[in-house]
């Protein structure tokens, strides 16, 4: 839906809300396209949108707009991804399976890729809620960026941009960080340690692989 990553609006060119309301206004054009053709559009959460700015499209744009949830992207911008797919519910469309380990930093945390199970989601407990909420919707493995998200929650300007939030819909997010986050300086990948491009596609492979072999295990 943008170019935001990290969850930082700040400095989005015209502004976030601006950007909202045109998002909405092509909604509203593609909506006709969609019932004669027969299509369903589904707005990923891509480090940049929360969930009840996805709902509120999904509202403008009928039973044919939804969401495909990423499952990690919803702590990029500081909601709790269970919280999010309950939230959005029947709306999910579409879903990626990523995971991430997350790095404690002084001005919030880094998001890590990983494969599937070495990260914080609980996938048995996500695969059953998604099966309750969108039984429909196909799922498929996502490994994340090359290089680590620094979202940098605990700093004021990271929150230009978005509406006043109730600290009871964040204490989800810094539970889980609270649980999980690693406190280390070893994060990089290997593709932000300059590794060669074989060993690079070969770390990518192992991940797929191990993803693969760890969802079957747990579906099995």
């Amino acid at each position: 839906m943008s170019t935001v990553l990290e969850g930082a609006r700040a400095s989005f060119p015209g502004g976030w809300v601006a950007h909202q309301q045109e998002i909405a206004r092509r909604i509203v054009a593609l909506r006709p396209l969609l019932e004669e053709y027969d299509l369903r559009l589904a707005i990923e959460n891509h480090q940049d949108a929360t969930a009840d700015e996805l709902l509120e499209l999904c509202a403008i744009g009928g039973e044919r707009v939804g969401v495909t949830f990423d499952v990690v992207n919803p702590l990029a911008v500081g909601e709790e991804p269970f919280a999010f797919a309950r939230k959005v519910g029947a709306r999910i469309f579409n879903v990626h399976l990523k995971d991430y380990r997350v790095y404690a930093t002084p001005s919030g945390y880094r998001l890590v890729r990983c494969a599937l199970g070495e990260g914080i989601i609980d996938w048995r407990a996500m695969l059953a809620l998604l099966a309750e909420l969108a039984p429909d919707a196909p799922q498929h493995i996502e490994l994340a960026a090359l290089y680590a998200r620094h979202i940098r929650f605990f700093e004021d300007d990271w929150w230009q941009g978005y509406p006043p939030r109730d600290v009871r819909d964040v204490v989800p997010t810094l539970r889980l960080l609270a649980y999980h986050a690693h406190h280390s300086d070893d994060w990089q990948s290997p593709w932000e340690r300059n590794l060669s491009g074989d060993e690079v596609a070969g770390w990518e492979l192992a991940q797929l692989e191990q993803s693969v072999a760890y969802l079957a295990e747990v579906t099995g």
